[in-house]
């Protein structure tokens, strides 16, 4: 059951541990306006940009040492980084913190994160999705593709922002650019607390475990061993008969 703006205000009036907290509501009867199912939520003072002159192509399975991180944050601009891992990208990507009364341009085809000024602390019984407000998507910014909000959540919601438009956009803190739609969740919960609980800010997630890298990349490694338009069926056939060799005997 999706909650009204009646029921998610309620829900904040009760005592913890079933307690809802989205702080701060700078315009409560606004934010939670009644008649709707969802609080709207503020753009925060954090951005986060990623420059393109200095990283020519994203690969998850590329590898990359703190050392060359280093050496690439010292290079010329000129000189473009071909290659990928976790902490190259966050290498390159920038924060800043924006002063209330300050503004952010977001460039037509720009991709930037953010966070929301308001902090959510869901109760094991609610889960979110956030959507992006339609006033905004009309003018081309998109809001949040990866929306779903965990029940036992805690912390800013990152939101991923794009402006499809034609022309330049100035954001600002304090903008109400998405909503969070709340409902109810049956059922036995065990709440994972997950990676990004306490966030204050955009926050940036490794793309694959240690686990997948690892098996990805020997799979990329063997695969261009292999030449031809048999290459991939050559491969699967000499990894079913190495498990094949690994086996132990019954």
């Amino acid at each position: 059951m999706i909650l009204t703006a009646a029921d998610i205000g309620a829900q904040m009036r009760l005592d913890f541990p079933h307690k809802l907290v989205i702080t701060p509501l700078l315009d409560e009867p606004k934010q939670l306006a009644t008649g709707s199912a969802a609080v709207d939520l503020r753009l925060g003072q954090e951005i986060m940009t990623a420059d393109p002159a200095l990283l020519a192509c994203m690969d998850p399975l590329a590898g990359g040492t703190s050392a060359d991180l280093e050496e690439d944050r010292n290079c010329e601009r000129s000189e473009i980084r071909d290659t990928y891992d976790d902490e190259t990208l966050e290498g390159y990507l920038t924060k800043t913190c924006l002063p209330f009364g300050g503004d952010f341009i977001l460039h037509p085809r720009q991709f930037a994160l953010a966070a929301t000024l308001e902090y959510i602390r869901l109760p094991g019984c609610l889960a979110g999705h956030v959507v992006g407000r339609s006033r905004w998507a009309r003018v081309g910014l998109i809001i949040a593709m990866a929306t779903f909000v965990h029940p036992g959540y805690s912390g800013c919601l990152t939101l991923e922002l794009q402006n499809l438009g034609d022309i330049p956009m100035r954001l600002s803190p304090g903008f109400a650019v998405a909503q969070l739609i709340l409902e109810q969740v049956t059922g036995e919960r065990k709440t994972d607390p997950g990676q990004l609980t306490c966030a204050i800010g955009p926050e940036f997630l490794p793309l694959l475990s240690t686990a997948e890298r690892s098996q990805l990349l020997r799979l990329r490694e063997r695969h261009r061993t292999l030449t031809g338009d048999k290459g991939w069926p050559e491969l699967l056939r000499r990894l079913a008969k190495e498990d094949e060799e690994t086996q132990p005997p019954l």
